[in-house]
């Protein structure tokens, strides 16, 4: 599960998470999409009017900022070469829903 920090005080706004899909309003994110290799991403969601949006901008009011880790990489043996030798492949790991951080804003309607 995420880690959850509370900015401010007053009323949140109500949102879930299954693994690594966000989801507030009619608005989901799968923050795997967002992962980088090797740098953590904020991602800010935002109200817009009735509507909630990914980014930030002059007038809208930020709702949650998702803290999104790097990508973390294990190496995968694909056999041996002509020599004998190892061939290992480095492929990205799955993201660890733990290792998330939502940080909620005050939510105003």
């Amino acid at each position: 599960m995420a880690r959850i920090e509370l900015i401010g005080s007053g009323e949140r706004c109500d949102f879930s998470v299954l693994g690594t899909v966000v989801s507030v309003g009619g608005l989901t994110v799968d923050c795997s999409d967002y992962q980088a290799d090797s740098e953590e991403i904020c991602l800010d969601i935002c109200r817009e009017g009735d509507a909630f949006v990914v980014g930030t901008a002059e007038g809208r009011a930020y709702v949650i900022s998702i803290i999104i880790p790097p990508k973390t990489y294990e190496e995968v043996s694909e056999g041996v070469d002509e020599n004998g030798d190892p061939i290992t492949q480095r492929v990205a790991a799955a993201m660890d829903p733990a290792q998330l951080l939502l940080k909620l804003w005050p939510y105003c309607r």
